[in-house]
């Protein structure tokens, strides 16, 4: 579902037996994904799938994200093709609920499509991290601030693309 997004991933099984917590909620499997993904298609809002002639790989297009999200769209150099349509955050710096990253809402949409059970998507340290307080959001506020500055800086005899 991530495409060319994703170079990398990583999958962990961290817990076997299932638990009943104290509100009585089932708690299946924990999963962990780790994942490297290629900052060049992070932003992108629209996956572009099969053409319409290609009725088989339409129709697995079209099951794997859902009549919800599935759409056909015309391009300006003519071609008809299934795709989907992402919402782009508003935002650039930290990831919250209201507006989540175009790869969270991806996670999020095969997650809830495919596993029809309860889910919870963390992102790592440039994403939305439920536990954070107020002070450890503003440092990854004024770091997200700091790195954009640093490279936005011209004066320097080579560019800075990105800081991690």
């Amino acid at each position: 579902g991530l495409g060319d997004r994703c170079v990398r991933c990583s999958l962990r099984l961290l817990s076997r037996r299932q638990q009943w917590s104290s509100d009585e909620k089932c708690v299946g499997p924990a999963v962990m994904l780790g994942m490297i993904l290629a900052p060049e298609h992070l932003e992108r809002v629209i996956d572009r799938g099969p053409s319409a002639q290609q009725e088989e790989a339409s129709k697995h297009f079209r099951e794997l994200w859902g009549p919800d999200k599935a759409e056909l769209r015309r391009f300006k150099d003519g071609s008809i093709l299934e795709c989907v349509v992402w919402k782009k955050p508003e935002r650039r710096t930290v990831e919250s609920r209201k507006e989540p990253a175009v790869v969270t809402q991806i996670v999020h949409h095969l997650l809830s499509r495919h596993i029809r059970v309860q889910t919870e998507v963390i992102s790592g340290p440039i994403g939305f991290v439920e536990n954070l307080g107020e002070q450890e959001r503003r440092l990854w506020i004024t770091f997200d601030t700091f790195r954009t500055h640093l490279c936005q800086l011209s004066s320097l005899p080579l560019a800075i693309k990105d800081i991690h």
